[in-house]
């Protein structure tokens, strides 16, 4: 995925019609990388129902982030600003994976392993890919025809207003998911 932010900024840019939108995509590419190094740690802490370093990586990470994005929007960084804050909590996140969950992976690859979750991995991210398109394609035409302004208005208020419903659901999917799959 960081690869394909990276090379298709030019491409998603020319589509907008703007292009600054560039340079803040191959920069946001590198979230892709930086996550997907924690996320085992994340899933492992999650299934020893240790939530309590869950939350406090995520918590942590927020804090900060949001402290740089702060100082970054008050020296001018614009747009800049949130994509720091998203590498920055990325960072920060996955450094505190690794430090409440002191596990490093081995180099081992096992194709019997790949093939045991393939179907239930493959359906689900073909599931998570489809409800992304299907949860962001109002914020795809308001950017492509209003513009960036608008957009900006819109993702404020669409996050404000669902923030407490999906701090809940997160919280109840994240706890009774773990805990089932460890008594299964």
């Amino acid at each position: 995925l960081s690869l394909l932010f990276y090379f298709t900024a030019p491409q998603v840019a020319s589509l907008y019609g703007e292009p600054k939108v560039i340079d803040l995509l191959q920069l946001l590419s590198v979230v892709f990388f930086i996550s997907s190094v924690g996320f085992v740690h994340n899933a492992m802490l999650r299934r020893e129902l240790n939530f309590a370093a869950v939350v406090k990586a995520e918590i942590i990470a927020n804090f900060l982030s949001t402290l740089v994005c702060i100082y970054l929007a008050l020296q001018g960084f614009k747009a800049f600003s949130f994509v720091y804050q998203m590498l920055v909590y990325s960072l920060l996140n996955t450094l505190l994976m690794f430090l409440f969950l002191r596990w490093l992976p081995k180099l081992a690859f096992s194709f019997a392993d790949v093939r045991s979750v393939f179907s239930f991995s493959a359906n689900l991210t073909l599931f998570g890919f489809i409800d992304y398109i299907a949860l962001n394609v109002d914020k795809f035409l308001i950017g492509k025809f209003m513009g960036t302004e608008a957009l900006g208005i819109y993702y404020m208020g669409y996050r404000v207003i669902l923030l407490p419903m999906k701090q809940v659901t997160n919280s109840i999917k994240n706890v009774l998911f773990s805990s089932l799959a460890k008594v299964q």
